[in-house]
């Protein structure tokens, strides 16, 4: 990495902990002084104003302290929210190659010098393993004895809750299967267009809301007004297309308003702008440390501008993204429902029963994610079924369950599914 590139580097990264106060509590405990050179000196000061009990570091308070007129140039570099993480990655890989690449020239040192190799090496390797803290976490290997707390606490759980103790979806059978949505997991919900996959997935966010969790929802392919239309149509019984075009009579009327008083109250919140995995990771980062978002949904992956990569397919952009979700899930520690489109293979099959192969352009989504549901419904590829409100959750990858059909019946009309009763 050149030297423009890293000082660009560590402008854009002060400029944006400046500019975006409320996330210098994220970052600034990752970082040290060494991982700044053209800027070390300004940044020293810029942690000692964050460190201080009686005036806070911002713009005003780090220009009175700055030798020159640095600041100005530190807002303008500033980047967008959504680029963050990239530039605090870079950031910290310069600074780990300059660590290696002194470390090197020490090795080169103890290799032409004539002292015993045996009285340098313990140095060295202290050096090493203080670079490879920085790379991995190693808190994270814990002692057995250290998580028996936590896991008498799960076990008690389980146990009061009769086996769910995560997000219910609201589908008796279906969470008597999965247990609820559960922290740390990524779930993929696939079907072809029109089956009614973004249905279901209003139902299961609407749920949640409901139940107090907080829900964050993220639309690539339908605005937050149709996506608010669909929800009051599942929550009044009022046919959508009557509610899309305004054909309504005055007690239905009366049934919404009522519907939309109680939806304002709700910890939802329907996000669609963001389409790239950047911009929705840091927003996701941002609601979970102030602790409004207990599970998200994204419709659909399919729609997410993926990372340009040199020289790479569309398959493998689509792998990282992926792969970047599962990341994701497990670092936030909450259920992250992603839905996805299955390919047209299915509709030159005999069988139109879907499987999760048939999940399309979506790199390592199936090996990636903890449990794979595919949503059927027979009559939509054969008119002879007849019955299109027949439908069928296929759970057709569950890493703590077994694969199972869950029969659930679909409305038409409002988009809602209602457990089968037998």
């Amino acid at each position: 990495m050149d030297i423009s590139t890293e000082k660009a580097l560590e402008s854009r990264m002060l400029g944006y902990l400046l500019e975006y106060e409320e996330d210098q509590d994220e970052y600034i405990p990752r970082l040290t002084p060494d991982d700044f050179t053209h800027y070390h000196t300004l940044y020293l000061k810029a942690e000692k104003l964050y460190n201080s009990d009686e005036e806070k570091l911002d713009v005003v308070n780090l220009y009175k302290r700055a030798e020159n007129n640095d600041i100005q140039d530190l807002i303008r570099s500033a980047p967008e929210p959504s680029k963050i993480e990239s530039i605090y990655d870079n950031l910290k890989d310069a600074s780990n190659r300059r660590k290696l690449e002194k470390l090197r020239a020490k090795i080169k040192g103890v290799t032409q010098g004539d002292d015993p190799v045996k009285e340098k090496i313990g140095g060295l390797e202290d050096e090493l393993l203080q670079i490879s803290e920085d790379l991995f976490e190693v808190d994270s290997l814990q002692h057995v004895k250290d998580m028996m707390q936590d896991l008498v606490k799960h076990l008690d759980e389980l146990h009061k809750n009769e086996g769910l103790i995560g997000i219910p979806s609201g589908l008796t059978d279906l969470d008597n299967e999965t247990n609820g949505w559960e922290p740390g997991e990524m779930i993929i919900l696939g079907a072809r267009p029109a089956v009614g996959k973004t249905d279901a997935m209003i139902q299961w966010m609407l749920n949640s809301a409901k139940r107090g969790h907080q829900t964050a929802v993220f639309s690539l392919e339908m605005q937050k007004r149709d996506i608010l239309k669909r929800v009051l149509s599942q929550m009044t019984g009022i046919e959508r297309q009557r509610i899309r075009r305004g054909k309504y009579n005055k007690k239905e009327n009366q049934r919404m308003l009522k519907r939309i008083s109680q939806l304002r109250e709700m910890p939802l919140r329907v996000d669609d702008h963001s389409n790239t995995i950047d911009e929705i990771s840091y927003k996701l980062h941002k609601l979970v440390r102030q602790k409004k978002c207990d599970i998200a949904f994204l419709d659909y992956i399919g729609q997410i501008d993926p990372p340009h990569i040199v020289g790479s397919n569309m398959q493998n952009r689509m792998r990282e993204v992926s792969r970047q979700f599962a990341d994701l899930r497990k670092r936030l520690d909450i259920p992250i429902i992603i839905l996805s489109q299955l390919n047209r293979g299915i509709l030159g099959r005999e069988s139109k029963r879907p499987r999760k192969g048939d999940l399309r352009n979506t790199g390592g989504l199936e090996q990636d994610a903890d449990t794979v549901i595919l949503l059927h419904r027979p009559a939509v590829y054969d008119k002879d079924e007849g019955d299109l409100s027949k439908a069928t959750f296929i759970i057709d990858k569950q890493r703590h369950g077994p694969q199972v059909d869950i029969h659930v019946r679909y409305d038409t009309q409002t988009g809602r599914f209602h457990n089968v009763r037998y």
